[in-house]
């Protein structure tokens, strides 16, 4: 079972109404120390959310619930300064949530194959990935399956193997198009365009990068990569000259530098 959310409900977790009853405190302090965590971690106040998830850790011996969300937390928030450690939180977890069949497996094997893939380890980021895809091909969420081709697709990305990089993100647009979902179907479209333009098969990245542009508004420009403008001008200053590629080049840097892209995480 997947929760749509970091804020879905586990359907196991007692309420707080129960451990009141039953006089589990140190549970009852524990979930307000996940709460908090997961409250700075949003905020960007990530020693505040460590420390808080270290806090939940230790009360929450006997709860496996809390304890899983309390490392996952404890993990997002040392990724940027301690990715290593990071990774040992994201798999302590991984053995704990196997065992119990956490519902937040999704998310913690997610966050494993982007560490590997930080540190440059795709082996280890592409198995980790591997099991996302296994996990939620067996479940009937359509988002995260889309979710987790495109992972993988850019996984094969940093790897420079364009071609299977295709073959999943042409799996993530036909999830998105039978979704309906178009501003996810355009970013793909900007993705594959990207590879294409990898591969040097110039028409094709035109294509799909018109097609990613198609649907984008000057609000929405800041969700795309710079690279994704130069593709798509390549071929008109080939047949027009190199004025508007030029135009298109300094709009991409100042959306560049006002913007951090981050495509998947």
């Amino acid at each position: 079972m997947l929760c749509t959310s970091l804020r879905a409900q586990d359907p196991r977790t007692d309420s707080l109404q129960d451990l009141i009853q039953r006089g589990d405190t140190n549970s009852i302090i524990a979930i307000d120390w996940v709460h908090m965590s997961r409250h700075h971690l949003i905020n960007s106040n990530y020693p505040k959310a460590i420390r808080f998830a270290h806090k939940a850790i230790e009360l929450s011996i006997g709860d496996t619930n809390i304890e899983c969300k309390a490392r996952f937390y404890l993990a997002n928030s040392l990724q940027n300064s301690q990715p290593r450690k990071a990774l040992e939180a994201v798999l302590e977890n991984e053995v704990i949530m196997e065992e119990y069949d956490h519902p937040w497996q999704y998310f913690n094997l997610r966050l494993a194959s982007a560490l590997y893939r930080d540190f440059g380890e795709f082996p280890e980021a592409v198995a980790n990935q591997q099991k996302v895809v296994d996990l939620v091909e067996s479940g009937n969420d359509s988002f995260f399956l889309m979710e987790s081709y495109t992972d993988m697709g850019f996984l094969y990305d940093r790897m420079h193997e364009y071609e299977t990089c295709l073959e999943w993100q042409f799996k993530a647009k036909t999830l998105a198009e039978l979704m309906k979902d178009t501003s996810y179907a355009s970013f793909i479209n900007g993705r594959i365009g990207i590879a294409y333009d990898e591969l040097e098969q110039f028409d094709s990245a035109h294509f799909y990068n018109e097609l990613s542009l198609a649907v984008q508004n000057l609000k929405m420009t800041q969700n795309m990569s710079p690279r994704t403008f130069r593709i798509l001008e390549i071929p008109m200053a080939n047949k027009e000259g190199g004025m508007k590629l030029l135009w298109e080049y300094r709009l991409a840097i100042k959306i560049g530098r006002a913007h951090v892209w981050t495509p998947v995480t």
